[in-house]
């Protein structure tokens, strides 16, 4: 009888010594999935490189803290607003989300800038313009910094952390355009054959767009990074090949390809959504 109460007593000290650990599993998982209420508001970032603002959204958390933040570049001729549905899902997870337009990246920018001056180079300046500013912002933990990119805006994102790698905690990109330098030397062979101006999906571009990139190889100025990097590539992308990224993913150190089946240059509503979620995911995962 002794033997049989000596074990139950040893049985209930074991759980009392575990029950605690479980609970606080379960209230950090509960931490994890917290959702936040969000506030989205309109910001102007005075840029050095234009003389006037680049303008952008700000979605963040209603509580007070600092948070880590993510920067959404959009693609060419996009906007901050293709990346709208992102900031409100990160922000209401847990992050500070800021979409932006590049000087002169598109008819519909709101950022001071023409289209005759973007090369991808003026956007790299202008997202590490953008860094700089998050920086300084009071609810920004800068530990955390994490650049998202679609299509050139990826490609331009990855030449920022490239150049930034210890500023960067992460870099995720939807489908970046990779292509980017060998479609312009294809298309453009004879550059006396191009004129002052050139009109190239509903945008007027110049020989600075063409300048900045004849002389590129994607293979010397991109994978350098050695932090984390997520791509997302739809196998049916008839605007930037698949194997771009699949080289990509060789070139880093840190890099994991994700195949979004049947999707193409720019994700479906429920591919998006997979998308995000996918991101957000890596960026926790990766949390300093």
């Amino acid at each position: 009888m002794k033997k049989i109460k000596l074990i139950v007593c040893l049985f209930s000290l074991l759980i009392a010594t575990l029950l605690p650990s479980c609970t606080s599993a379960k209230k950090s998982e509960k931490i994890r999935e917290k959702k936040y209420m969000v506030t989205v508001r309109k910001l102007s970032i005075p840029n050095p490189h234009t003389q006037g603002n680049l303008f952008a959204i700000e979605a963040l958390p209603k509580e007070e803290g600092k948070y880590p933040v993510v920067i959404a570049s959009h693609g060419y001729n996009g906007s901050h607003a293709d990346f709208y549905d992102d900031c409100r899902y990160f922000a209401e997870n847990g992050f500070v989300a800021l979409a932006y337009d590049f000087a002169g990246g598109s008819s519909r920018s709101q950022s001071t800038g023409k289209s005759v001056d973007m090369s991808v180079l003026t956007e790299k300046e202008d997202l590490k313009t953008v860094i700089s500013y998050v920086k300084s912002l009071d609810e920004v933990d800068s530990n955390n910094i994490f650049l998202l990119g679609g299509s050139q805006g990826g490609f331009v994102s990855s030449l920022v952390a490239d150049e930034m790698e210890d500023s960067i905690r992460a870099l995720e990109m939807y489908f970046p355009a990779l292509c980017i330098p060998d479609d312009w030397r294809k298309n453009f062979a004879d550059e006396n054959a191009i004129s002052d101006t050139i009109d190239f999906w509903g945008l007027t571009l110049s020989r600075t767009y063409l300048d900045a990139v004849k002389e590129m190889h994607v293979e010397d100025v991109t994978g350098k990074y050695k932090g984390p990097v997520l791509i997302l590539h739809g196998d049916n992308d008839k605007v930037v090949p698949l194997h771009y990224s699949q080289e990509a993913e060789k070139r880093y150190q840190s890099a994991k390809l994700i195949v979004m089946q049947g999707e193409g240059h720019g994700f479906s509503p429920s591919s998006a959504a997979k998308a995000r979620s996918l991101v957000l995911d890596h960026m926790k995962a990766n949390l300093k």
